[in-house]
């Protein structure tokens, strides 16, 4: 008997401690599709166990790719300035500082008509907090075809202006200097397609020096290309005070004192005229020069129309619905795994009972038996 309670009570501890899933982060990569000897972009985005946008403090990433069909150009966004060690068929992505909101952004130039896989093979993630982030991996298949619809822009306009070279729908990269003031830039692209949509990144929060500009151009049927400029914002300039310039006294002219006249005797006495000498000038103070205030230029801010971003967005949300319904695949997976155990463990506690009480009752019946 001490042994079956013994049995009972381990089988119901098994019970309450069957293994709970907690929920990942995650970590999301964009599918574009493109033609032969285009660029493009590919986003790779933290997000939580619900798929909201994830803040990171520290990433490390190592992505594999195929070399011969696609080659990797740079990287950009993340935290502000990721570093990329390129290897044989793969990157070794590193990424820190100041907690934010994660998306990384990789460009990559298509080399032949494939369907391309690019994958998340491992990553070491830190929150604000700096703690370790369990995260799922993610991967994509980048479709490249040989020729598409009209991929290119119509216009491409920046304030401050100065883009060099002048804009052509056949030059993709561009380089543009900013003042040191500029808070960021104002980017007007204008695709060729009627159904096509342009969504611009990195063009706010300049950083001193080199800052990558990205023009994501995706047309009706979903062929990306892609447009850079290369910002270099400059170095304040330090005021420096001109010295004031030193008087130089002027010497005072000599008194010229004429002789008297010799007076013959008997002549009347003339009076001797007095030289007065004239008091030296004082020096007259040089003006002190008043230093030229410098304008300051206002911000300039994206001033994007809603119906362009709300396009630029459908294809982000439509791989969203992907992933969450990868999400929920693995989700019910494990539920019926959890479900399943439960399930034989509680048949196991019902036939343990049944045959506890049946043991109980036949005992009961032999001794009435015996005692009848």
């Amino acid at each position: 008997m001490k042994k079956r309670r013994i049995l009972f009570f381990a089988l119901l501890l098994c019970l309450l401690c069957l293994p709970v899933h907690a929920a990942n982060n995650h970590l999301q990569i964009s599918t574009p599709s493109t033609v032969v000897d285009n660029e493009f972009l590919l986003r790779i985005r933290l997000k939580d166990a619900a798929w909201n946008d994830a803040s990171a403090s520290s990433v490390a990433l190592r992505v594999s790719y195929n070399s011969e069909e696609l080659e990797f150009v740079q990287a950009a966004g993340g935290l502000g300035a990721p570093t990329v060690e390129k290897k044989t068929n793969e990157l070794i992505i590193r990424d820190s500082g100041t907690a934010g909101i994660y998306t990384l952004r990789l460009i990559f130039k298509a080399l032949k008509v494939s369907v391309s896989n690019v994958s998340v093979t491992e990553a070491v993630i830190r929150d604000a907090a700096g703690e370790a982030v369990d995260c799922d991996l993610c991967s994509t298949a980048i479709a490249v075809l040989q020729s598409g619809d009209e991929t290119g822009l119509f216009e491409l306009t920046t304030a401050p202006a100065g883009l060099s070279p002048a804009f052509s729908p056949e030059i993709t990269h561009y380089e543009l200097t900013v003042p040191a003031d500029t808070v960021g830039v104002q980017v007007y692209a204008r695709p060729q397609g009627y159904y096509a949509t342009a969504y611009v990144e990195g063009h706010w929060d300049l950083r001193e020096g080199h800052n990558l500009i990205t023009v994501d151009m995706t047309s009706g049927g979903g062929i990306s290309a892609l447009y850079t400029i290369d910002v270099t914002k400059s170095a304040p300039v330090q005021a420096t005070a001109t010295p004031a310039p030193t008087a130089i006294p002027t010497a005072a002219p000599a008194a010229v004192i004429t002789p008297a006249p010799t007076q013959e005797p008997g002549a009347t006495p003339q009076p001797t005229a007095v030289v007065i000498p004239t008091a030296e000038p004082e020096p007259t103070p040089a003006p002190t020069p008043v230093p030229t205030p410098v304008p300051t230029a206002e911000p300039v801010i994206q001033d994007s129309p809603e119906t362009l971003q709300e396009l630029a967005t459908a294809k982000e949300e439509l791989e969203t619905v992907r992933q969450d319904a990868e999400a929920m695949s693995r989700a019910v997976k494990t539920a019926i795994v959890v479900c399943v155990g439960q399930f034989l463990v509680i048949v196991v506690l019902v036939v343990y009972i049944w045959n506890n009480l049946w043991g109980r009752k036949k005992s009961l019946f032999e001794r009435e038996d015996s005692n009848g």
